[in-house]
């Protein structure tokens, strides 16, 4: 479906058909932007290997990535010194080990992230390098009336029950229903999973990324 016909599904289920409506139009699309990132965020439904890369400098081991990821899958190293490699020479998620010589911490094959989302190298680079990222990513926002999610289209219909959840839910409006808000509530947990806490929010950028783009990127 695409934001206009979703816009019309909201308007049946809700049964807000008649105008006045009490929601106009852009209200609704808010609406169901927010269902379309809390869909992605719960299920890990984007998956991107094409648009994140980190530039690594000599000397410096932490970088801040972008917002827009959820967790990084893999990073590769995909040129170094400005010369682009036959085949890129993939990294892993490492244990930091303290360095008693160097009084560092250093791991030449790995990198961590910590909880505040840094993309960490375990060993001090000693050249410039391109690092590629595969990782799970936030959706662009839909604006017009034909942008369409770009997750499959059997999740298009479920992932409103959260823009239904949203818009019953407000206690300062007349349409309020909390017993309508919470069984969109539960439709929509089953399909993609419980809500994330900041704890495992936390959790996950320690196991993976959650990251801050650099504009250079």
């Amino acid at each position: 479906m695409n934001m206009g016909e979703m816009i019309g599904r909201f308007r049946i289920v809700t049964g807000d058909k008649r105008k006045p409506y009490f929601w106009d139009d852009p209200q609704v699309a808010t609406l169901i932007n927010k269902a379309y990132i809390e869909s992605v965020d719960r299920g890990l439904m984007i998956f991107d290997r094409e648009s994140f890369t980190v530039e690594i400098e000599p000397g410096v081991q932490e970088y801040a990535l972008d917002q827009q990821i959820i967790r990084v899958k893999e990073a590769a190293i995909i040129s170094r010194s400005g010369v682009e490699l036959d085949s890129p020479e993939r990294l892993r998620m490492a244990s930091r080990k303290y360095d008693f010589s160097k009084r560092e911490w250093s791991d030449p094959q790995g990198f961590v992230i910590d909880e505040d989302g840094l993309f960490i190298l375990a060993d001090r680079p000693t050249e410039s390098m391109t690092i590629s990222l595969a990782v799970y990513r936030y959706p662009e926002l839909l604006e017009g009336d034909k942008d369409e999610p770009v997750i499959p289209e059997m999740y298009h219909a479920k992932m409103l029950n959260w823009a239904y959840k949203l818009a019953l839910g407000n206690q300062d409006a007349d349409t309020f229903s909390q017993a309508s808000a919470d069984k969109f509530d539960a439709e929509f947990t089953r399909t993609f999973g419980p809500s994330k806490t900041a704890q495992q929010h936390r959790q996950r950028r320690r196991n993976s990324a959650r990251s801050i783009k650099t504009p250079s990127y």
